[in-house]
Formats: C-alpha cells, sequence, structure tokens
C-alpha cells in the first residue's frame, strides 16, 4: 500500500505539500507525521525570546470552546499574553475566559469587552482594541473555534524569525463532527481543501491564507495601513497576508493544524457556509475561483475519460475510465483524510470507512451545483447578519424589505453609483485579472463621503470614460 509523507526539509513543515510516495503502513506513516521538531524558541530564556500577543476574538459559545482557549494558555513558550476580546459583556464565553484566568493565574490575559466599528466585517471590528492595545508587535491572531497543539506557537516563532518572512500560517483541518452535515464538511476541509491549499503554498505563486491561525508583525500590517483598513473586506486574512507579500515578505507553514471542533451541522448549513466563500473568493482571487470546477474528481474525470476514448477510439472504455479514476481518487482523499486524522489527539474515533464514502459522495456530487449555485449570487450570511458583496470584496449589510434584499440605509442615488462602480469593476476583471488587486486599491483611495453620496453628472462621465478607457485597454481611470 502506498502511504503519502511529507518531507520535513521542504518549504513548508507540512512539508507543503510535496508529495512523496513511500510503501509503508499506515501506523509508521502516522509515527512519522506526529514527530514534529522541537520549537528552538520556546526553549530560550524569557527576556531573549521573542515577545507574542495572542488575539483571541469570541462570539457565544462555540463547540468545544473551553478546550480550544485553554489550548493557548498551555503553549510551551516562554513569553506570551493573551487577548480574548468580545463585543458585549453578557456575552456567554466570557464566564469561560474568566474561569481560565482563574485557573492560570501565571498567564498573562486579559479581557477586552468593546467593540469599534471601523467596517463591515464584524471580526475586525471585535479585534482592533486587541490590536490597537497588544503589547508586542508579534501578533498571533487565533479563531475561537481552532484548537492548537502545544508547541505551534514556539515553531511558529521559529519561522517568522528566518528572514524574509512576515506570515506563519496553519493548516485549517476539521474534527469531532456530529452529525452528516458536519461530515460532509469534514471530508471537503480535509481532503479537496487540504490538498489545494497545500499544493498553492508550496508553489507559491501568490497569497493562499485562512484567517483560522495567523501569525505576522503589526508593525509589518501597519506599513499596509493597519488592520482597521480592511474593515471593509469579508476575506480580511486573505487580503492582510496579501499586503505583507507585496511588501516581499514570503509566507511559511508550520507542521502544525489549525483544528475546528465542527459540532452538528445540517446539509442546508454545509450549503451555505461553502457557497458563501465561493463567493467571497470569485472577487478577490478571480482567477483561481474560475478555474475551481476544474480539480473536482468529476470534471477532471470526465475530460479524461473524454480524452482516453478519444485516444484508443474505443467509447466502450469511458464508463471503466470513470470507475478506475473514481476508485483511485478516493482511495488517496482516504488515506490523506486519516493521515491528517492520525496525527490528532483530538479527534479520538475514527469515522468508518461507510461514512467517509457516504460523506466523499455527497461533497463529490454537489460540489458543481454549490459552484455554480455561488457564482449566480452575491449575498451571504455571516453570523447572523446577510452581507451583499461587491466586486471590489467589500461587503455591505443588507436587509429584506418587502421581498427584495437591499443595502441598509441605501438611497437610490447611492445604489446607483454602486451599480456604476460594480460595472466599472466588472469589465476590469473580464478584461485583466491581474488588475483587480490594483482596482481595490484604487478604491480602497476614494474619500468615504465620495462613496456615500450621489453621483453626480460629472462623475457618472468619468466612470463612463474609464470602463470605455478600459474596454481600449487604455488603462483604468484612476480617480483622486
Amino acid at each position: 500500500m502506498f502511504i503519502v509523507r511529507y518531507k520535513t526539509h521542504t518549504r513548508t513543515d507540512f512539508s507543503s505539500l510535496r508529495p512523496v510516495f513511500y510503501p509503508s503502513s499506515n501506523t509508521t506513516s502516522r509515527a512519522r507525521y506526529t514527530r514534529k521538531p522541537a520549537p528552538q524558541s520556546s526553549q530560550l530564556p524569557v527576556d531573549q525570546a521573542p515577545p507574542v500577543s495572542i488575539l483571541r476574538p469570541l462570539k457565544g459559545v462555540d463547540n468545544n470552546l473551553r478546550d480550544n482557549l485553554e489550548s493557548t494558555f498551555t503553549q510551551n513558550y516562554p513569553r506570551f499574553e493573551i487577548v480574548f476580546s468580545v463585543t458585549s459583556e453578557t456575552d456567554p464565553a466570557v464566564y469561560i475566559v474568566r474561569e481560565l484566568m482563574e485557573k492560570y493565574p501565571d498567564v498573562e490575559a486579559r479581557l477586552i469587552t468593546e467593540e469599534r466599528i471601523v467596517g463591515s466585517n464584524p471580526k475586525i471590528n471585535n479585534l482592533i482594541r486587541s490590536y490597537e492595545t497588544a503589547k508586542h508587535d508579534i501578533l498571533w491572531i487565533c479563531d475561537s473555534n481552532v484548537y492548537v497543539d502545544r508547541g505551534t506557537l514556539g515553531r511558529s516563532v521559529d519561522k517568522l524569525s528566518k528572514p524574509g518572512v512576515g506570515v506563519v500560517h496553519h493548516l485549517p483541518l476539521a474534527i469531532l463532527p456530529e452529525s452528516y452535515g458536519a461530515e460532509v464538511e469534514q471530508v471537503f476541509l480535509n481532503t479537496n481543501h487540504a490538498k489545494m491549499y497545500l499544493a498553492i503554498n508550496f508553489v507559491a505563486v501568490a497569497s493562499c491564507v485562512m484567517g483560522k491561525s495567523n501569525l505576522y508583525r503589526r508593525s509589518d500590517l501597519d506599513r499596509a495601513g493597519g488592520l482597521a483598513a480592511f474593515g471593509k473586506y469579508m476575506a480580511e486574512d486573505n487580503l492582510i497576508a496579501e499586503a505583507i507579500w507585496k511588501q516581499g515578505l514570503r509566507h511559511e507553514m508550520t507542521c502544525d493544524t489549525a483544528c475546528q471542533s465542527l459540532g452538528t451541522m445540517s446539509p442546508e448549513d454545509y450549503w451555505l457556509r461553502r457557497s458563501r466563500w465561493v463567493r467571497v473568493r470569485k472577487y478577490v482571487v478571480t482567477a483561481a475561483t474560475i478555474v475551481e470546477p476544474f480539480t473536482e474528481s468529476i470534471v477532471c474525470g470526465l475530460i479524461g475519460a473524454y480524452g482516453f476514448s478519444r485516444l484508443l477510439g474505443q467509447r466502450s472504455l469511458t464508463g471503466w475510465f470513470m470507475l478506475a479514476h473514481t476508485l483511485v481518487w478516493f482511495a488517496c482523499d482516504y488515506i490523506l483524510f486519516t493521515t491528517f486524522l492520525g496525527a490528532q489527539s483530538h479527534q479520538k474515533k475514527p469515522m468508518p470507512v461507510w461514512r467517509f464514502a457516504r460523506a466523499w459522495i455527497t461533497r463529490e456530487v454537489v460540489a458543481l451545483p454549490l459552484y455554480v449555485f455561488a457564482m449566480a449570487g452575491t449575498k451571504i450570511k455571516w453570523r447572523n447578519t446577510y452581507y451583499r458583496i461587491r466586486l471590489d470584496g467589500t461587503g455591505v449589510p443588507c436587509v429584506e424589505e418587502n421581498g427584495r434584499w437591499t443595502t441598509k440605509a441605501t438611497t437610490s442615488g447611492k445604489h446607483s453609483a454602486d451599480r456604476l462602480r460594480q460595472m466599472r469593476h466588472l469589465v476590469i476583471h473580464i478584461l485583466g485579472w491581474a488588475n483587480a488587486g490594483e482596482e481595490r486599491a484604487l478604491l480602497a483611495e476614494e474619500p468615504e463621503h465620495d462613496r456615500d453620496q450621489d453621483y453626480s453628472a460629472h462623475q457618472r462621465h468619468q466612470v463612463a470614460l474609464s470602463v470605455g478607457s478600459a474596454v481600449n485597454g487604455a488603462g483604468v481611470d484612476k480617480r483622486k
């Protein structure tokens, strides 16, 4: 049997997905996978170890919340502080935080119960006070639903201390599903998503970062405008990493994972969750999102079967090719799935093969319909609030009025201004995806009052000129 191993000398310790196939047993493979390097920074004296501020935003009681938060208190690292932030003093997560602070009095920890609105992104609004009051330059932003290993901080600081490194992040994995929908989500995150995430970061041609567990320096982010500058975007995690990337600082991954306890999730929850992030990604990483269906097993199998039948001139073999293709793809995903979970101490009970097969088939069958559904819409639901995603990646809260979804406090003039701006961005996205990042920067430079007030005839004329110039290949009209 062939097992996927990841070489520890590759660019990302996971080791960032250059798979090498060796004949071995599952036990040996998992044993090697769990032999993570001892963090060097953790062995330094307190006065020599780079200090770290751990920021953990909270809202409600996530699955396994106590264990998740406690995993930061027990980090094997000599010098760090933990800053918890929540928008309300009455949030039930406050009681768990205070209990843990009493349990670990030697750990420097504090709780901020204050929200400052700097944009439409609730996570940024929750984090902004923690960001501003953090004592140390190195920041570790870790979501409340994430469990991390004791050595994660030490190994991450080791990576971040290397010359030219600006971001250290960890592979998101799903654990502890308690329903059919949650099992589908776990299979997606631990197979298809994990493969793509590691492969893209290994190739390292562009930024690809999820905000579950990230480390970077506040001084680097301040040069990109600070955390508040990203408060209007829904995919702030990758945009922050992209801003640091543009400073010439590369991204690294350790062999650690950001484990998310799923709990109960309905199939509808899975559908809405996955479509939400496709709708966000299609404006942030347009080119990658457009080619996404060609990474799916069914689409790849159909293309392969067609080529196979044309090559041999035997259409009768098409079905056999699809069967062999599906079985090999399934086997590779199952090996990857069990290898990842075998290295985790938090999911005690492995998923039976038949349940993995049920969740895997469901995910593969609904992948393309879900993608089409997501690409056709702009509305998402996040933390019980609805948002409309714009072409520049920003999100605007919206409400339903008289059977129609409208942005909050939207006037007819503002609505027409949004349409003109969206038309402008659409032309840029169609003609050249490479300009999308520049266009987001141009839009960010526009004064807030210009975005909120009605467009005058002159302003509409300027937008029309910029769209026309883009069509003619003359570039984008950069409005001041």
